[in-house]
């Protein structure tokens, strides 16, 4: 069940990196998307959570999703920024 969890949570986090590289900006997705990385870790803890464990997990869960969201857009910026073919030293 560890590995199922991390792999939820791996998966969940390369989906937003992806939706942030293609830039696909649909404001349901991150609700949905944080509930991902905290079923994940709860499969990885077998925790219990109470209702304010809950709503701080997924507050954190939300952020975590923001973060790799922003980090796939930065990545389609950097990559954007190639010379063109044929340009330099080579």
């Amino acid at each position: 069940m560890k590995t199922l969890g991390f792999l939820i949570q791996l998966a969940t986090a390369g989906l937003m990196g992806y939706l942030g590289y293609i830039f696909f900006l649909n404001l349901a997705i991150f609700p949905v998307a944080a509930f991902g990385i905290l079923f994940g870790h709860i499969m990885r803890r077998n925790a219990k959570l109470g209702i304010s464990d809950f709503f701080s997990g997924y507050f954190v869960a939300l952020l975590l999703c923001v973060v790799f969201f922003g980090v796939g857009y930065g990545m389609m910026h950097i990559l954007d920024l190639r010379p063109a073919e044929g340009v330099g030293r080579y």
